[in-house]
């Protein structure tokens, strides 16, 4: 049987391979400078996108999360990536047919299938912002609300790690640490700073920053895009103009692998999860309202993250000891403070 993919309409301002073919691409983490490198490491993060016929949230809401769950999807994207980065590796390198050979990979997989019963579906993320978060079933999330979200389903930490979010654009060391020691169980911990970096578009001064971040080994992308219309941006290239941001775009709707009347074979489904259409928007078209992430394995990896970050003119978010110091800073006018020992 074969399964249909709706594009939707969308308008791509970018390049359809690369801005500049002399230039390099940074993508999380990682400097390429061939097309098919850059290609390769692109395809295989994995790419969530709108899905139809697959059973209806709650009982009786949607069944297709067309033209509301693109946040959604982008916040499924973050967390996969932290689950690539930990199981498999920031190397692994996705294999047509191969990579369903893997346990490890197939297992990544089944926690994102349209079911209830999966841990980071479609329905449980919905679910879950309906009830925590007091978003209804089918309501456009924020990339606030998404990273709540995430926080409150992996708050058992069965995936291996834990999400923590960096609220009113302040993060704490002594908290984050308190966090990744977990009370003598230490865990990896993703740590999702949610930011607004203009007023209707980004600030031209916080293009580098961000291209710092993706540059960074510790990030796992980040979520944002125009209003009302998410991505997941992994990379970035400069140009002689421009700076323009990679990013994967959920706004293509496939069939669910889990529909009411037919199952998607699971090597087709692992197709539908990757892409080689590298998607460009130039860096201050972004939406100011975005959230990035970043994975730390230890305490150790956060200090050394909380030096580098330090020293990067015009940083968005403030680095502090403590929460109490911040708030010290906030009443006697600091902008971004940042206290670092």
């Amino acid at each position: 049987m074969m399964f249909s993919t709706t594009y939707e309409n969308v308008s791509f301002e970018g390049p359809e391979e690369l801005p500049d073919k002399n230039k390099k691409v940074t993508l999380l983490g990682k400097e390429h400078a061939e097309l098919e490198r850059i290609t390769e490491d692109f395809q295989s993060r994995l790419w969530f996108t709108y899905r139809r016929n697959f059973a209806s949230i709650g009982g009786s809401g949607p069944t297709s999360d067309q033209g509301w769950g693109c946040m959604l999807r982008a916040g499924q994207m973050i967390i996969a990536e932290c689950l690539l980065r930990q199981r498999l590796g920031r190397e692994y390198v996705w294999r047509d047919k191969a990579a369903i050979e893997d346990e490890r990979y197939t297992e990544i997989l089944e926690l994102f299938r349209d079911t209830h019963s999966a841990e980071l579906s479609i329905q449980q993320i919905a679910l879950t912002g309906a009830t925590a978060e007091k978003r209804a079933v089918g309501e456009w999330f924020g990339p606030n609300t998404m990273a709540q979200v995430l926080k409150r389903i992996t708050k058992s930490r069965s995936l291996g790690f834990g999400v923590a979010v960096a609220m009113d654009s302040v993060v704490s060391i002594e908290d984050v640490s308190a966090q990744i020691v977990n009370q003598g169980n230490p865990t990896p911990l993703v740590l999702i700073i949610p930011l607004r970096l203009g007023l209707n578009n980004v600030n031209e001064i916080y293009v580098n920053p961000l291209k710092v971040f993706l540059a960074s080994k510790y990030c796992v992308g980040i979520m944002g895009g125009k209003p009302n219309q998410a991505h997941y941006f992994v990379g970035y290239q400069e140009t002689d103009e421009e700076t323009w941001l990679l990013y994967l775009d959920p706004h293509t709707t496939q069939q669910s692998p889990v529909s009411v009347n037919n199952h998607m074979p699971f090597e087709e489904f692992d197709k539908s999860l990757h892409t080689d259409k590298l998607c460009w928007i130039k860096a201050l078209k972004l939406d100011p309202s975005l959230a990035v992430g970043f994975i730390f394995n230890t305490v150790e990896e956060f200090i050394l993250w909380t030096k580098d970050v330090k020293d990067v003119p015009d940083l968005p978010f403030g680095v502090v000891d403590q929460v109490r110091v911040a708030i010290l800073d906030k009443i006697s006018g600091s902008r971004h403070p940042i206290s670092i020992q």
